[in-house]
């Protein structure tokens, strides 16, 4: 260790007891520098695993080579303020400043050394000095005030970035880092994820409660673990993003080529005993049951249609009114809603399609009149009339649940009829 070296240990410490802290040497900590400085991937993981990592949670302390030079500070949750004693350590790697009161990051201009550097939950908003820090594999500055990252432009050899709940909202930087595997930018103001499309090695994104509304293919394709929950996501739907890997590239083939996904999510809603359950056998060719009782819950059947390859998910929602607050924990967007009333009685058609938008977005909405044989249908204009809902092909089908015939004739524009 040099002198330049050991005052500046000196002058952290005498820092660091004004505040009651000890500042020591921990030898578990340069094990684990020197792991990660020569292994990698699964052989990395399992030496860190030998290694107790405990240190992380201790005092404030610093690691050193065989040499005695210092390799590595942790300085997290002091109120150390001033990176300035830092400067001397020249062959710093690691250093650990999270949860401080750092906001200059200037004295870690000339540590070209640095491996990793943590300055998460920090005052940190600028990050120019550590453009010739071209070494560095891994940055948290999660938390902090950072809004550009133009400094980081030519860190080629980043592998990690973690810029969690910052002002981002440009990745264009990061273009050329074509070495990096994991990316962090969950609550910030990313829009547009095209910059990573260039970066074969990425293999995790986490981008949750973003602006992101369409991921690219490249990245659906490439990306082994991705995290989009709570963005605005249109291509694919968030519905199926969530679903994994082969749901996403599925999606991308039936819309952008390659085989289709004949498959679509039917939901039957409406009141208690309005026909939805007849609706289904019906269409299953099973005969109609005058004292066919009310479903409790939600009863799922796969529908194959008559000379198509095409699959309706058919979900019958249970309509009693206790009910209703469940289905929210089910309905979902870019699906096909059935709204059954019962023409008997008095038509909640409103309140039905509010709780549809609510839930369902801009689905298509089809709606079906039952128990309503000899009776005149009259289109309820003033049920829809000023909602913000999208009702989509709407068609008049003649059948008759109880005799199970029907016509086939659809005419556009006109709600549909099922009579029973």
């Amino acid at each position: 260790m040099t002198a330049a070296e050991q005052a500046s240990l000196e002058q952290i410490r005498a820092e660091l007891e004004k505040e009651g802290k000890s500042f020591r040497e921990l030898p578990k900590f340069a094990e684990y520098i020197e792991a990660k400085q020569r292994y990698q991937g699964e052989e990395l993981g399992q030496r860190l695993k030998a290694i107790d990592c405990n240190f992380w949670e201790s005092e404030p302390g610093y690691a050193s080579n065989a040499d005695g030079q210092v390799i590595g500070v942790i300085l997290h949750r002091t109120k150390l303020s001033d990176l300035t004693a830092l400067a001397a350590i020249t062959q710093l790697q690691l250093l650990d400043v999270s949860s401080t009161p750092i906001s200059d990051l200037t004295p870690l201009a000339a540590l070209t050394q640095l491996r990793e550097i943590r300055a998460y939950n920090t005052q940190v908003s600028n990050l120019t000095p550590l453009v010739a820090l071209t070494q560095l594999k891994e940055l948290n500055v999660g938390n902090t005030q950072v809004s550009d990252l133009t400094p980081l432009v030519a860190l080629t050899q980043l592998l990690e970035l973690y810029i969690y709940n910052t002002q981002i909202s440009d990745l264009t930087p990061l273009a050329r880092l074509t070495q990096f595997q994991e990316l962090y930018i969950n609550h910030t103001q990313v829009s547009d994820l095209m910059p990573l499309v260039r970066l074969t090695q990425l293999e995790i994104l986490v981008a949750k409660n973003c602006r992101v509304s369409l991921l690219p293919r490249a990245l659906a394709e490439r990306l082994e673990a991705i995290s989009l929950a709570g963005n605005p996501l249109e291509r694919p739907p968030m519905e199926i993003a969530k679903q994994g890997k082969a749901a996403r590239l599925a999606w991308f083939y039936a819309n952008e080529g390659g085989w289709p996904l004949n498959e679509v999510k039917a939901l039957l809603v409406g009141d208690g005993g309005a026909g939805k359950t007849s609706l289904v056998k019906r269409l299953f060719g099973e005969m109609f049951d005058p004292h066919e009782s009310q479903t409790h819950g939600i009863l799922i059947r796969d529908w194959k249609m008559d000379e198509r390859d095409i699959t309706v998910h058919l979900w019958d929602f249970g309509g009693q009114e206790i009910m209703h607050t469940t289905h929210q924990f089910f309905l979902s967007k870019r699906s096909l809603y059935i709204l059954v009333l019962d023409g008997r009685k008095e038509e909640k058609t409103e309140y039905w399609l509010k709780h549809i938008a609510t839930f369902g977005g801009a689905s298509p909405v089809v709606i079906v009149t039952c128990h309503a044989l000899g009776r005149r249908l009259v289109r309820r204009q003033n049920a829809v009339r000023g909602l913000e809902i999208a009702v989509h092909r709407l068609r008049t089908i003649r059948a008759d649940v109880r005799s199970g015939a029907d016509c086939r004739r659809t005419e556009p524009d006109r709600p549909c009829r099922f009579s029973a």
